[in-house]
């Protein structure tokens, strides 16, 4: 879903917009389903899988690779009994989830050879197979297509090339196109013609992409009239797709397709290549690679996010019926987890029972999107409703490019309390009961512009120093400037984590913006910045002493953030000892979050209550720093707030909050998830401790308790803005590097920062 929701900055308009009322003659789809992976209960199965095929003659058909839950060891079976716990087989089942037909797939050959089966597809109005025969070398093994054995080394009739391995396969109409990996992994495609005659079309590749060499091919898509598609790679160019006639070798570049950056899936299904976008299915005609849209996600009575991340399996020919797969997952807190799947089954009404109804409009600001809560808080909304619709509007053009949207409601990912708010945005105090224990306060008091709330946070985390609670002494819940200095010496053998974490290192001009954010309070307040005092020297002179010359490009953050920090937080978690603060030669503590509950549990397991956050270096000494990733606010354009704030109450409440990515605002939501978390990880331990004795050790219920005591003591201070902050870069550094002085340098972020919160006013 990350392509799916990259979504650009909306605005507001004016309330003189005209809304769009719902007509019974637009399109409305209802949404049945079932789930797949009931065929494989947990009680029974270690793990299951599955694939789609497709649908044949009113049928749907899906290839599941399961294993059976063994007690004991695998190292005391013949390989015949251990077979009897692996099942491979293809289901066929009602469009109504009925199962008609199981076949299994796994076959212990009478020379001891063990034959699976790789792949299914349909084609030809028939299920076609591949299966292999399994060797140890990839590149020794035997393939069997629909029950004759390919020769790969005839296919391919070269001696100077080294077949690898059999990428991909697909027949149609007597012409059957492979993907053969040759020459130390470079992709060739090769035909092999009715009357077994085989010939090469890299060249032709070549040839439609101009002149270009392809970096990697993509899995084939079935196309109409026996025609394939084919994904395939350019380097620094993007995605292509090229359409490939078996019949004649011919080439061609679908570049409607090629062009369309927003594309999020193309598919086949029984003999219709369909595509998606941003706003909902389109079917496609392969001989131009045009798409025609036939179905919008908000037209359909199901999460936005299950219709975008599912699969097509059937699509009637008047589109009327629409079958779409959907891979589930739940995970068990760093021990696993949970995969299934469920199929959505869509019937177009014969009026849509919405009819009436006004629309209100739902977008996001640049870099944010919507969390699957938000959608499923849609769904709700538009079911109970009797006079609103609310249609989630992706800020993009057909092109990929940013356009203006009328929204009445906008999610953002990051919190701007700005002067200017007040004439953006409704005030959300007269429309929230904040005055309860429902939520957490300290984030809504994070949020706050003084005694208004533009920007209602929907979750919760803490951002601090992570580290062994026996290096903090007892009652501290952060470090002033010199009590900092003093465990980065004792604790973390000098190297401080602020400068040093993996996946966090930053310079000195970072370090200095981070550590004024959390503090920005002391140097702004009620639309005044006042900079020049000896707190904010003191700042600059503390950073400049202990921060890092060696900062990242933004580029190598991103990078690292993603591939370093998770990496670098578990070695600190492994190397944290309880009973001692002393971590020779090793970091003793990661600058970091604790985003959810799961995040936390594992460090629970290993480590009891000897893990703790504590708040980042200050002149108070105050607690970790309350944070929030996501939040909703309505514009004070709309004609409309009652209902907005109706959303809003929904998006608070117990059962859309259960489902939030990340630590859910509201208590009573947080608590029970973290119960349902615990629980999942407990039992799957169970499991895992049978096999292996050092997995773990059980997490109590406190772990809870001690999780919630945590987020609900964490501080919030004002958000600065952007601007600011890259005012407060940009003139820190040419102090840190040397080329201006203090003095020089605090007039100007003390005009700059002024003239921003005045343009804002």
């Amino acid at each position: 879903m990350a392509l799916l929701f990259a979504l650009q900055m909306t605005s507001c308009s004016s309330k003189n917009k005209e809304y769009e009322v719902i007509k019974e003659s637009d399109p409305w789809y209802e949404c049945t389903t079932f789930e797949v992976s009931d065929l494989y209960p947990e009680s029974e199965y270690e793990y299951s899988n599955f694939e789609t095929i497709g649908a044949l003659d009113g049928a749907i058909y899906i290839k599941a690779d399961a294993q059976k839950i063994f007690e004991g060891s695998f190292k005391d079976l013949t390989e015949e009994e251990i077979l009897q716990y692996y099942e491979t087989a293809i289901l066929k089942l009602s469009f109504d989830g009925e199962l008609l037909e199981k076949t299994d797939y796994i076959t212990s050959c009478s020379d001891g050879t063990i034959r699976y089966l790789n792949r299914a597809w349909i084609s030809d109005g028939k299920l076609n197979l591949l299966e292999s025969i399994y060797t140890d070398d990839i590149r020794s093994q035997t393939y069997i297509f629909d029950g004759r054995e390919i020769d790969l080394a005839k296919i391919v009739d070269n001696e100077y090339t080294s077949i690898d391995y059999l990428a991909d396969i697909y027949s149609a109409g007597g012409y059957t196109v492979y993907s053969i990996y040759v020459n130390e992994y470079k992709e060739s495609l090769y035909i092999e013609r009715p009357d077994g005659s085989v010939y090469q079309v890299n060249q032709q590749i070549i040839d439609a992409l101009g002149g270009y060499y392809y970096d990697g091919l993509g899995d084939f898509i079935p196309a109409d009239n026996g025609k394939v598609m084919i994904p395939l790679y350019l380097n620094y160019q993007g995605l292509f797709y090229l359409l490939l006639d078996p019949a004649t070798g011919e080439v061609t570049e679908l570049k409607d397709l090629g062009a369309n950056e927003e594309l999020y899936m193309v598919e086949f299904c029984n003999d219709k290549v369909i595509s998606r976008d941003y706003t909902g299915f389109s079917r496609m005609d392969t001989s131009t690679g045009k798409m025609v849209p036939f179905c919008e996600y908000s037209n359909i009575d199901a999460s936005m996010y299950n219709v975008a991340e599912s699969e097509m399996v059937y699509l009637s020919d008047d589109n009327s019926e629409m079958i779409l797969g959907l891979h589930t997952y739940e995970s068990y807190g760093g021990l696993g987890g949970h995969s299934g799947y469920m199929f959505l089954h869509l019937k177009k009404a014969d009026k849509n029972p919405n009819a009436g109804k006004t629309v209100l409009i739902l977008s996001s600001t640049e870099n944010a999107f919507p969390d699957e809560a938000d959608i499923n808080a849609v769904t709700v909304f538009n079911r109970q409703s009797g006079s609103f619709f609310i249609k989630y509007v992706f800020p993009y053009d057909a092109n990929g490019n940013f356009m203006e949207v009328n929204a009445d409601m906008i999610i953002s990912d990051k919190l701007n309390n700005i002067p200017a708010d007040a004439g953006n945005y409704v005030d959300l105090v007269p429309y929230i009961d904040l005055n309860n224990d429902q939520y957490f306060s300290n984030a809504v008091n994070a949020a706050r512009n003084g005694d208004s709330l533009y920007h209602m946070p929907l979750d919760i985390s803490a951002s601090g120093i992570i580290t062994a609670s026996s290096n903090v002494p007892q009652g501290q819940t952060g470090f002033t400037f010199d009590s900092y200095e003093k465990f980065v010496d004792d604790v973390c053998n000098g190297v401080d984590p602020m400068s040093k974490t993996p996946g966090f290192m930053m310079g000195k001009s970072e370090y200095f913006t981070i550590l004024f954010m959390n503090m920005s309070e002391k140097f702004i307040s009620d639309g005044k910045a006042d900079i020049d005092n000896e707190d904010f020297r003191n700042l600059m002179l503390f950073v400049d002493k202990n921060g890092s010359d060696e900062s990242m490009s933004e580029l190598d953050a991103v990078i690292a953030s993603i591939n370093e920090h998770n990496a670098a937080v578990q070695e600190i978690e492994d190397m944290i000892n309880g009973k001692t603060a002393q971590l020779d030669g090793k970091l003793g503590a990661v600058y970091g979050n604790f985003y959810s509950f799961e995040d936390y549990i594992g460090c629970y397991s290993d480590y009891g209550d000897g893990l703790g956050i504590y708040g980042l270096p200050s002149f108070d000494a105050r607690g970790p720093m309350t944070k929030s990733t996501e939040f909703i606010s309505i514009s004070a354009n709309t004609k409309y707030i009652e209902p907005c704030a109706g959303y809003i109450k929904l998006l608070l409440s117990y059962d859309i909050q259960c489902t939030k990515d990340y630590n859910p605002i509201n208590r009573e939501a947080l608590r029970s998830v973290a119960e349902q978390k615990l629980e999942a990880y407990n039992q799957a331990l169970d499991r895992v401790i049978e096999s292996n004795p050092y997995a773990g050790r059980k997490v109590p219920s406190e772990a809870i308790d001690k999780y919630i005591d945590l987020l609900s003591s964490s501080y919030g201070g004002i958000n600065i803005g952007d601007e600011i902050e890259e005012i407060l870069r940009e003139e820190s550094s040419s102090y840190f590097n040397g080329q201006k002085s203090m003095d020089d340098v605090i007039p100007v972020m003390q005009n700059r920062i002024q003239t921003v919160l005045n343009e804002n006013k």
